[in-house]
């Protein structure tokens, strides 16, 4: 069960973390999937769709239900109450896929991302912000140690301001005012509006694995004429 306190700061801040969400023995079950999957796509014509350094190291993979590399206990992972039983209790039970990746990062590889939104422009209006802030969720699963994420609380819900735009157009990896890193210990859970304003950065000596998936709320973002008409569509299968 979600406590009010936590929907409260989804809406506000863009983000909660539920700590110790997966127990120890289900980190190490999806940690043993996400190793089979990385060897799978290291291996001689293994799996492309992959995130990779500049000098070719492996530090994410897109789409691991991908039936090249689709690991049931990941699959399983996502269906699980502790993290789609919270995604339905943030933005409503009507959910919809929207992605399943793996952030990983071999020995002595570091990667530094820079601050961006998913889904959302520099521009964009605070009106049309607002109205997404219960439409999505995406998560990062920690299976070890991550405090690769940084974000800043409660930019999902305004245009970026005038101090966060210098930083952008001057080094769009430096530091943001009011920027907070989520630092998630094996089996946290973060998840965030994909508005927020975010970075990565992986430091050469962390070892990552995170599953990294997001959900779409989806009924109730269709026009009300439109939703007998798909909800028959999935009936139907």
């Amino acid at each position: 069960m979600l406590a009010q306190r936590e929907c409260d700061a989804f809406a506000t801040e863009g983000y909660v973390v539920r700590r110790g969400a997966l127990t120890a023995a289900q980190v190490e079950r999806y940690a043993e999937a996400v190793d089979r999957v990385v060897l799978r796509c290291e291996a001689p014509g293994g799996y492309a769709d992959v995130r990779r350094g500049q000098r070719g190291q492996l530090w994410g993979v897109n789409n691991i239900l991908h039936p090249d590399i689709r690991e049931r206990a990941l699959l399983e992972a996502l269906g699980e109450p502790s993290i789609l039983g919270v995604i339905a209790g943030l933005v409503g039970p009507e959910l919809q896929h929207h992605l399943c990746t793996l952030l990983v990062s071999p020995p002595g590889m570091g990667y530094d991302l820079q601050w961006h939104r998913d889904t959302a422009f520099a521009d964009d209006e605070e009106a049309g912000l607002l109205a997404m802030l219960r439409d999505h969720v995406q998560l990062n699963g920690a299976l070890r140690r991550d405090h690769c994420l940084s974000i800043v609380p409660g930019s999902h819900r305004r245009r970026l301001s005038s101090e966060e735009r210098a930083v952008l157009a001057a080094d769009a990896k430096g530091d943001m005012p009011g920027q907070v890193v989520v630092a998630l210990e094996a089996g946290d859970v973060a998840f965030y509006n994909s508005n927020l304003l975010h970075r990565g950065a992986c430091a050469p000596d962390d070892s990552r694995q995170t599953l990294h998936y997001a959900v779409h709320a989806y009924h109730d973002t269709l026009p009300a004429t439109l939703r007998d008409l798909f909800a028959n569509w999935i009936r139907c299968g």
